[in-house]
């Protein structure tokens, strides 16, 4: 409430925010403790229409194998789905989560964030949803036997581009790349749990700045394709 007062154009929301809204795309993903991958396809009444996106990448950060973290790397690879959305300019839309994790599907779905290690991927899932007004609102578990894409993409038996697909639909996470600024800011291995104010602090102002960055990449590139 006191962010609202003091900075109401960029805390509060529009009515617009609160209307019922038309699912419009889906993201199908998955995890490994190595890496992840994600498909984004855009939807007409309800079902797939065309592949618009993907995504893979190898983690930033050391899991060392320890199973506690697969949860967390499941849902930021929800994350990665919805940010690669908005760095395509995409706003104002409602998605499906496609996945085989069902704590990361709840996870995307209501919020119901759990323990400290998913912490900072869900501050970021939240700033993110509210600034670019992407909002999950359908969750489809998939068996991980039918989630064969993105299981070989999340564990780098495979590429986009061994896969055939338009090198202009692969989402940019190279390491000069603001979603992997993000990936290492969201890094659940890191003894900096936010266990601060400052350290809060520090947080939410680094996921600022990368989320304009993810507006800015996409202004350029549409700037680019124009020309």
């Amino acid at each position: 409430m006191v962010l609202l007062h003091l900075y109401e154009t960029e805390y509060s929301l529009p009515l617009e925010f609160f209307r019922v809204m038309i699912l419009a795309y889906e993201v199908e993903y998955d995890a490994s403790l190595t890496g992840l991958g994600f498909l984004l396809f855009s939807l007409r009444d309800g079902v797939r229409d065309k592949l618009v996106g993907c995504g893979e990448v190898v983690f930033p950060f050391d899991c060392r194998k320890e199973s506690d973290y697969q949860n967390t790397c499941e849902f930021i690879g929800v994350l990665l789905g919805l940010l690669a959305l908005a760095q395509r300019g995409v706003r104002n839309v409602s998605l499906r989560l496609c996945g085989d994790s069902k704590t990361s599907l709840t996870w995307g779905l209501d919020g119901h964030f759990r323990g400290k290690l998913c912490l900072k991927a869900a501050l970021v899932y939240i700033l993110a949803s509210m600034l670019f007004n992407i909002v999950v609102i359908d969750a489809v578990h998939i068996p991980g036997v039918d989630n064969v894409i993105c299981d070989l993409l999340s564990r780098q038996k495979t590429t986009a581009r061994a896969l055939g697909i338009d090198y202009k639909l692969v989402t940019d996470i190279s390491h000069t790349s603001a979603l992997y600024s993000l990936l290492m800011l969201v890094d659940p291995t890191s003894p900096q749990l936010l266990n601060s104010e400052e350290d809060f602090c520090t947080f939410w102002r680094q996921a600022h700045l990368l989320l304009g960055q993810i507006s800015s990449e996409q202004t350029l590139c549409s700037a680019s394709t124009s020309t």
